[in-house]
């Protein structure tokens, strides 16, 4: 996610646009246990505390530094996102900016706007345990090859939705494709809990997508599917591929460092657009760019040949070195208390 947001080659991002976003709902569902059917209201509770509380919290608090980062140039007039987040906002903005976070599960605010992820994997489980709960409902002996059937049908309806430019309340026309690949990572964690990855066949997984990525662009969140069919196969591809690499890399001495990245991907997700401006502000110092240029978004495209390099890294290690930065003072805090 951090490298196709880093204005890296155009091949690289489209190769990873193919199946990044897929992959955290063909997570998800491999995580997801049946059982959860059973216990519907602290499934519902558990997902507003994953997803719901953790948006409403980071968009206000970024809602509340709009009008600073204007200020900093990292909004500006003349560079950067569209829409109203280019100016100072008045406090009838903030206070539609809050009611839009607290009862629409949206925000505008640029730096945080990859968080329509959060609400489209929330949606998605919801949708999913509703779908599993209805067919459970109406067959326990032939229930997953119900839930298989209506999963299907939403999958097609979203694809078709998104053919004919049309787009329902929510986008959820999204989260009707997004609920396939919630399946088929649910169905993948039912079937087998062990599985063996040949290196070769991965080897050709890679090549396939980097074949697909040299005449294909996927986004995912903006519904834009220039080929179904090649979108299907990429997405699925790159899970297992990704699956395969992570099989592999676990028996590595990466293994410590990759845990530790993945128990903390919102800390990733929620700062490393902020992260990147660092490397902005010193491409200004370095190349003598204006200092609007900040608030290009999500980099500064300008002399990006290897930046982008740079900015990944950054983007990951700014956010974790900042929430060891946190804990640390918040135990000594604690320490001193008591």
């Amino acid at each position: 996610m951090v490298v196709g947001h880093s204005g890296c080659p155009t091949l690289l991002r489209d190769f990873i646009y193919l199946f990044h976003m897929p992959l955290f709902y063909f997570a998800s569902g491999y995580c997801f246990k049946s059982s959860y059917t059973n216990e519907m209201n602290l499934f519902f509770w558990k997902k507003i505390k994953s997803f719901y509380f953790p948006f409403v919290k980071y968009a206000v608090l970024f809602l509340i530094l709009h009008n600073l980062f204007r200020y900093l140039d990292l909004y500006n007039e003349t560079y950067g996102a569209e829409g109203i987040s280019r100016f100072y906002y008045s406090w009838d903005d903030t206070w539609d900016g809050l009611k839009n976070i607290l009862f629409r599960f949206r925000t505008d605010e640029p730096l945080v706007g990859v968080f329509w992820f959060l609400k489209s994997l929330f949606i998605t489980n919801i949708l999913f345990i509703l779908l599993l709960f209805i067919t459970q409902k109406i067959s326990r002996k032939y229930d997953l090859w119900i839930v298989t059937g209506l999963v299907l049908i939403f999958f097609i309806a979203g694809l078709w939705l998104s053919a004919m430019n049309i787009t329902l309340p929510y986008s959820v026309n999204r989260e009707f494709v997004t609920v396939g690949f919630f399946f088929t990572g649910f169905m993948s964690g039912k079937i087998n809990k062990s599985y063996s990855f040949n290196k070769i066949i991965l080897t050709i997984a890679a090549a396939l997508l980097v074949f697909f990525a040299s005449f294909t662009h996927i986004d995912l969140g903006a519904t834009q599917f220039a080929s179904p069919s090649i979108f299907i196969l990429g997405s699925l591809i790159g899970c297992y591929l990704t699956w395969g690499c992570s099989f592999y890399l676990s028996r590595s001495s990466l293994n410590n460092l990759l845990i530790f990245i993945g128990n903390n991907t919102m800390y990733i997700l929620v700062f490393h657009l902020l992260a990147f401006k660092l490397v902005s502000l010193a491409k200004i110092k370095i190349y003598g760019l204006s200092p609007q240029y900040l608030a290009m978004f999500p980099v500064i495209e300008n002399n990006n040949t290897y930046g982008w390099i740079i900015y990944s890294l950054v983007g990951i290690a700014v956010p974790l070195a900042g929430y060891k930065l946190f804990n640390r003072i918040k135990w000594n805090l604690i320490k001193r208390r008591n």
